[in-house]
């Protein structure tokens, strides 16, 4: 009992020694400390005052004196009596630098793991926001094809009619560049022009300041790499890794921790899966970073693009708040800095530490500046002339006219509209939609447009005169015209090769004709070009040329009508000719048919019309096969019936009939001979030919209107009356009507109606004799 009593107040001695040894230390260190503080503020003052230091003195205390300051040889700076510290790296609370425990007796293998999974974590959602961004969202936004297609939209579809705002009069152009909120297509043009108006203006300023935070922010991610290389690399190595607590603190949580040396697989470690990795993100962000945010036209989303990119470079300090465990964390707090040696630059080693200092911090802002320069000169010059080539190919020059093309002649007729401040109204059909809406509005002072004029039932805005006015009723009756065929564009051309301007037809006619033609005097001399199909353009501007009111020999051949660009002005003309008027009721000669140029077109016109395409070449050959199958076997030639019909079908879809028929063998097909053996007009009208051809040339036009008739040529064989249409209208065949057209009409009675109708015809002679 007695010995641990003794025990107890020999333990008591000694702490009460311990603790006056420890005051004893902390004085002695706080007496020195003061005493080179004293120091340090003497050569400071000595310095502001004027006087000079030796060189014994600044070696005596190891600093050097740099622009009234003085530094250690650590890199501490003192200056007006504050010291600060050399060049270290801070340690913050980030995935990378949470690295530095990994593996380290201070942290469980718990964490140690945990701190491993988040950097891989870490490293996949950086490099993949880089890639994704590197991949799907550095394309040009205006490249070649976008402003070709900003061009074509110009072309086709800004000024054209069918796309116009009737109630306003204004064209499309006019309302995608001042962007009009009520559009319903055009959409994304007004868009791209909202965005190319913010941009041109003020666009390049507000992305060259965002790229200039967005280098500030990765050249300083890329400096602490800088750092945490310089400080890894200074520290010395050995076989393990040294930490440990400071030995003049009490309480151990009050203890700063130490790192006296790495290990050489630490070392190495650290700047493989740490230093590298992070380098890379920080350079792979500053480039595609920079160039995304250059091609960002939308100023809102420019801003929200540097906060994102931003988000993903401040990925690993949200890794880590939200999931490394609490020990790795603290740890970091208790480090604090990471000491630096003595930063130099290659060749300048010798150089005092200030200066040395200032040099770089002035390359940290020349890189910020050069960064800056590159972007503006490389990024955002060539996309601001880009975004200025793109406004213009909308939105520059004439904006307010509308034009459709004529469905006749194919030439581009215009009208100009009225411009954003000109005076616009509701059409017919707007209004009666709003008074069945049964709006209830009043009148407010100081408002005016189409709100007040529907209050106040206003209307009539005048216009003026002039032919460069714009006037509803052009606007609607080019608007009608775009929405028209080639037959109702027909209906309103005049009947004359003078209608419309010169210039406007030469161009049009070589465009058309591959430069054959320029003029309708020229178009005399090949007259042929009147008789092709999809040529109606030529029989719209030359129809006195194109014989569109020629009753018996039109150059245009079958198509000399109304669907195929004839004006229907030119049909009374063609009614009232005195050719048709004077024209002898009596079908043309065999010879004469197979003489005719016309009949050539006119056969030509009518068989290509139903070959010209495809599915119609199909259809036509499969009738005319199914026909001569099912009416004609018999008479196909040969043994083999089935292959005889199969080369008929095939002669006959490739014109082998058609030419046959022109040079004077009219047969159904190939060696097939017409079962009543007729010719000549009676061989177009039988009802062979109908069944086969399709069409009948004796149906007037008011019945069929796609085709002429051969009314003209032959009217008795289509049993013609004098006050049919397209008949022959001569006074001898009112009086031979009743004797001879009506009862010749039909085949079999041919040769007896010929004979009384030249017996008739010699009566007629006699009496005017």
């Amino acid at each position: 009992m007695a010995s641990d009593l003794r025990f107890q107040e020999l333990e008591a001695r000694l702490s009460r020694v311990e603790q006056a040894l420890s005051v004893m230390q902390r004085s002695e260190q706080a007496n020195a400390a003061q005493g080179e503080a004293l120091r340090w503020d003497k050569l400071q003052r000595e310095l502001e005052d004027g006087d000079s230091i030796s060189s014994s003195e600044l070696l005596e205390v190891q600093a050097e004196h740099f622009g009234g300051s003085l530094f250690t040889s650590s890199g501490e700076e003192i200056r007006a009596g504050v010291a600060t510290h050399g060049p270290c790296y801070e340690l913050q609370h980030s995935v990378w630098d949470a690295c530095l425990w990994i593996g380290l007796p201070v942290l469980s293998k718990w964490d140690s793991v945990m701190a491993t999974l988040l950097l891989l974590l870490n490293i996949f959602a950086q490099v993949g926001f880089v890639l994704v961004v590197q991949i799907d969202m550095l394309e040009d936004v205006l490249t070649s094809e976008k402003l070709d297609e900003l061009l074509l939209f110009r072309a086709n579809i800004a000024h054209d009619a069918r796309y116009a705002d009737v109630g306003g009069g204004r064209s499309l152009a006019r309302r995608v560049c001042s962007q009009d909120e009520s559009l319903q297509l055009a959409n994304s043009q007004t868009s791209l022009v909202t965005d190319l108006a913010s941009y041109s203006a003020i666009g390049p300023a507000l992305a060259l300041l965002a790229i200039g935070c967005w280098l500030s922010t990765t050249l300083k991610e890329a400096f602490n790499v800088l750092e945490f290389f310089g400080a890894i690399h200074s520290y010395p190595l050995g076989d393990t890794t040294n930490v440990a607590t400071a030995a003049d603190e009490d309480a151990l949580d009050e203890r700063p921790l130490a790192i006296s040396q790495l290990s050489r697989g630490r070392k190495y470690m650290l700047l493989t899966l740490v230093a590298f990795p992070r380098m890379m993100v920080a350079c792979s962000l500053m480039v595609t970073g920079t160039r995304y945010l250059a091609n960002t036209l939308n100023l809102s989303d420019l801003i929200l693009n540097a906060v994102a990119l931003a988000f993903i470079l401040d990925l690993d300090e949200l890794i880590e708040s939200a999931f490394m465990p609490r020990r790795p964390r603290f740890l970091l707090d208790k480090l604090g800095t990471l000491p630096i040696s003595r930063p130099f630059f290659p060749g300048l080693e010798h150089l005092k530490v200030g200066k040395n200092e200032r040099m770089w911090n002035a390359l940290q802002i020349a890189l910020l500046i050069v960064g800056l320069i590159l972007s503006w000169y490389l990024l955002l010059q060539p996309l601001h002339q880009t975004v200025d080539l793109a406004l213009d190919i909308l939105c520059s020059g004439r904006q307010d006219f509308i034009y459709a093309v004529n469905a006749a002649t194919g030439i581009i007729e215009a009208a100009p509209t009225f411009p954003k401040e000109g005076a616009m109204r509701l059409s017919s059909q707007q209004e009666n939609v709003l008074q069945l809406a049964k709006l209830e509005l009043l009148a407010v002072q100081g408002l005016g447009g189409l709100y007040t004029g529907f209050v106040n039932q206003q209307g009539g805005w005048t216009t003026l005169d002039s032919d460069d006015t714009p006037t509803y009723d052009r606007i609607q009756q080019v608007i009608l015209l775009d929405k028209s065929t080639v037959a109702i564009a027909a209906n309103n051309l005049p009947c004359t090769d003078s209608a419309f301007s010169p210039h406007l037809v030469r161009s049009r006619l070589r465009s058309i004709t591959n430069g054959q033609v320029d003029s309708c005097a020229a178009l005399k001399s090949q007259d042929q070009l009147c008789a092709v199909f999809n040529l109606s353009s030529v029989r719209a501007l030359c129809p006195q040329t194109c014989g569109c009111d020629n009753p018996l020999e039109p150059a245009a051949g079958a198509f000399a009508t109304v669907p195929f660009g004839c004006p229907k002005r030119c049909a009374p003309l063609r009614e009232e000719s005195p050719k048709l008027r004077q024209a002898p009721c009596r079908d043309w000669t065999t010879r004469e048919l197979l003489a005719s140029e016309y009949i050539r077109r006119y056969l030509t016109g009518a068989f290509t019309y139903g070959l010209m395409t495809e599915q119609t070449w199909l259809t036509s050959k499969l009738v005319y096969e199914e026909t001569l199958r099912r009416r004609f076997y018999d008479l196909l030639p040969g043994p083999n019936k089935t292959e005889s019909l199969q080369r008929a079908a095939e002669y006959y879809a490739t014109g082998g009939w058609h030419r046959d028929v022109m040079e004077g063998k009219f047969e159904l097909g190939l060696n097939i001979p017409h079962p009543r053996g007729l010719e000549g007009c009676a061989f177009f009208a039988s009802e062979e030919i109908v069944e086969l051809g399709g069409g009948n040339i004796c149906t007037p036009r008011a019945e069929l209107d796609v085709f002429l008739s051969l009314r003209p040529q032959c009217p008795v064989t289509c049993g013609c009356h004098a006050d049919w249409q397209e008949c022959a209208q001569h006074a001898e065949t009112a009086l031979m009507h009743a004797f001879a057209c009506i009862a010749f009409s039909r085949g079999r009675h041919r040769e007896f109606g010929r004979w009384l109708q030249e017996v008739m015809r010699s009566m007629w002679q006699k009496l005017q004799a």
